[in-house]
């Protein structure tokens, strides 16, 4: 026959373990919201910011907004100057926000029907795989449409400018 509780014991030790269980988990609310606190307090380190860059232009471009902000890098800077000079963005600007850290921000550039200029973005050479080409290879790249953008000892440049400046470098993207 197995061992059966007296019921009289039984409400007395139910009770002091349901009081038990409620104080426990009271605390464990309080720590759990702390800790999600302190994660979200967190800065988010970007690995490869020019991906970044353009991940936040493509999803400006499919929500249809005018402008966008990114933090601000030398190489982002002459990225964005190719991209106006070429026609693919409206407007660039530097600024320092609230919390003073500098900040690009970019003006889409939509066409009368109300369609980005920019139609893809694409990025070539990635800090996991580095491309390089010479100059010679730049003209075998350019079977596509569109511009492609180069990091050369000459600095940013376009692939236009480098097969005239006979210069080869890392292709970092391709705009189209």
């Amino acid at each position: 026959m197995p061992f059966m509780w007296k019921t009289k014991g039984i409400s007395t030790k139910v009770s002091n373990v349901q009081n038990m269980l409620q104080v426990i988990c009271s605390e464990r609310r309080n720590t759990g919201s702390e800790k999600i606190e302190l994660v979200g307090r967190m800065p988010m380190k970007i690995v490869d910011p020019i991906a970044d860059m353009l991940t936040r232009l493509r999803n400006a471009i499919m929500a249809r907004h005018e402008s966008i902000e990114m933090p601000y890098s030398n190489m982002k800077l002459a990225i964005l100057k190719i991209l106006k000079d070429e026609g693919y963005i409206r407007n660039y600007r530097t600024f320092i926000n609230e919390e003073r850290k500098k900040v690009l921000k970019v003006y889409i550039n939509y066409d009368e029907n109300n369609k980005s200029v920019i139609t893809g973005l694409k990025r070539l050479s990635k800090p996991g795989r580095r491309l390089y080409v010479k100059v010679h290879d730049i003209v075998k790249m350019k079977h596509r449409i569109g511009t492609i953008i180069l990091s050369t000892s000459k600095g940013i440049i376009t692939d236009r400018n480098a097969t005239k400046n006979k210069v080869g470098g890392e292709p970092l993207l391709v705009v189209w």
